[in-house]
């Protein structure tokens, strides 16, 4: 099957001949591969995945997906130059405010289209909660991002079946379930969960 994909024009014999020159050169290099030859079908074959996902795999991304997107859209999101005007900070690098509450461990950020978006549940008048701060610190450390960001949106029996983000205004039981969190991780490991 020939698929048009666009039009060449040309006024002239002597362009009609050039294009038809340049595209029977980019054809023979391999740039362009007609869609009907063994070539197209080989190019196709490099593209696709070597495996394919199982259903299950597609499912549980679809719920993650969904719980990534409802996350954001329940509590909100801040870029990193949002971060620093909510704080009320000026200077010329707007982002490293976020970055440097980032590398502190004050605050997380996840990733979103390719850019960095800070949840901002953590911020309370544009400053990092403290309990933020005191969960991470508890928490194990390979918690991170989306994982991390969803384990503060799943409810936990140490929190009476709250999620954690529910409970922002109890440091002790957000600690509490931070810690029960990280002995589960241990024991799933086959350490000493103490």
């Amino acid at each position: 099957m020939t698929e048009v994909i666009g039009f060449l024009t040309a006024d002239s014999d002597e362009d009609r001949e050039h294009v038809t020159g340049a595209v029977a050169n980019l054809v023979r290099e391999g740039f362009v591969v007609p869609a009907d030859t063994p070539a197209y079908e080989q190019l196709i074959d490099q593209l696709l995945p070597q495996r394919v996902p199982t259903s299950a795999t597609v499912d549980q991304a679809r719920r993650n997906a969904l719980a990534r997107q409802q996350l954001i859209e329940e509590t909100g999101a801040l870029t990193a130059e949002q971060v620093h005007t909510a704080a009320g900070l000026c200077g010329s690098n707007p982002r490293a405010t976020a970055s440097r509450w980032a590398r502190e461990d004050r605050i997380f950020g996840v990733g979103w289209h390719g850019r960095t978006l800070y949840p901002a549940f953590q911020f309370a008048n544009g400053r990092p909660r403290q309990v933020i701060a005191q969960v991470l610190a508890e928490l194990p450390p390979q918690l991170t991002a989306w994982p991390l960001a969803l384990w503060w949106a799943t409810p936990a029996d140490t929190l009476d079946g709250q999620r954690p983000l529910d409970r922002l205004d109890n440091d002790a039981a957000l600690v509490t379930a931070a810690q029960t969190e990280a002995a589960d991780w241990r024991f799933a490991a086959g350490e000493d969960p103490a």
